[in-house]
């Protein structure tokens, strides 16, 4: 008899629009895929080969291909047409300022959780974005080094200057 272990990761993205008094205009919920370059990030920090410090932010972008294992932070998913020149690939970077909260959640299988939010607030000087997609990037804080972790593709959302939208994920083990 053979004895097997699997630790899947999965994540899952939550969106929440604000208005100004803190009301939630429209929340989704959507899973995503972690890339190739993501698990690997994680298997060499496991082997001690990884970065030493890692700052994270969140991305907002307007593709709406469906993720692939071996989407990348600078490149457009595959089957996307190119950029206009001076286009950034992701209408909207915030860092990942709070710590991550990680929880023990009980149940039939024990899960470890780990918690990262971003918030892209409202207000004069932003400008409406209609997003359709979301990652975390990962940099490397000695070579500025950046890899797209995981990739998620859901229903176009309007953030207008009006709105607040905060961005939680979910990384389940």
């Amino acid at each position: 008899m053979s004895l097997s272990d699997r630790m899947p990761i999965a994540g899952r993205l939550t969106l929440t629009l604000t208005d100004p008094d803190g009301r939630v205009v429209e929340e989704r919920r959507v899973k995503n895929l972690i890339t190739l370059r993501g698990r690997a990030f994680l298997a060499r920090s496991f082997a001690g080969l990884g970065a030493t410090s890692v700052d994270m932010s969140m991305v907002l972008g307007t593709s709406n291909l469906a993720p692939t294992l071996g989407d990348v932070v600078n490149q457009l998913p595959a089957g996307a047409s190119e950029l206009p020149p001076g286009t950034d690939r992701w209408a909207l970077e915030q860092a990942i300022v709070e710590e991550p909260a990680v929880i023990e959640a009980s149940g039939a299988v024990a899960e470890w959780v780990v918690r990262l939010t971003a918030t892209f607030p409202g207000g004069d000087d932003s400008e409406t974005h209609t997003l359709c997609e979301a990652g975390i990037v990962l940099i490397n804080s000695t070579n500025n080094e950046r890899t797209l972790f995981n990739r998620a593709v859901f229903e176009p959302i309007t953030k207008t200057k009006r709105l607040s939208l905060t961005v939680g994920w979910e990384l389940v083990f």
